[in-house]
């Protein structure tokens, strides 16, 4: 690997780890891997599994994506309009697709997502009591 590319993946490393937006950066580029960027906040995501994108009833916006380690994550913007975005964040399991949002209202979102065992798993999210463990569903 070159010098000039090891020091630029070497500052994408720093600074994603800065912003605590590193998941499973891959050392080097491959065809699986795509990047994407929420409000400042890189991360890379497996391009087969296309990034999932809702609009909740307020108006702002929610990204959702299987990471290089097949986690699934999240971005979330801060307010409707607004050019900030919270963090990536990592909502655990282990996915072989896309994420599927099965339901979203106000105060409620479900996700669902192909599982290794061929089956799917789901993780709910609620106002009132933040986030699920994944289950068989």
């Amino acid at each position: 690997m070159s010098k000039s590319r090891n020091r630029v993946l070497q500052g994408l490393l720093t600074t994603a780890l800065a912003v605590g937006t590193l998941f499973a950066a891959p050392a080097t580029a491959s065809a699986s891997t795509c990047g994407i960027n929420a409000g400042g906040h890189q991360g890379y995501y497996i391009c087969e599994y296309p990034p999932t994108l809702v609009q909740w009833p307020d108006g702002h916006y929610q990204w959702f994506v299987v990471g290089t380690d097949n986690h699934v994550y999240d971005s979330t913007q801060l307010g409707a309009g607004s050019p900030n975005w919270g963090a990536w964040y990592d909502l655990g399991g282990v996915a072989k697709s896309s994420v599927e949002v099965t339901y979203l209202t106000s105060s409620r979102i479900d996700l669902r997502v192909w599982g290794t065992y061929s089956g799917y798993w789901c993780k709910r999210w609620t106002g009132s009591g933040g986030w699920t463990n994944w289950w068989d569903c």
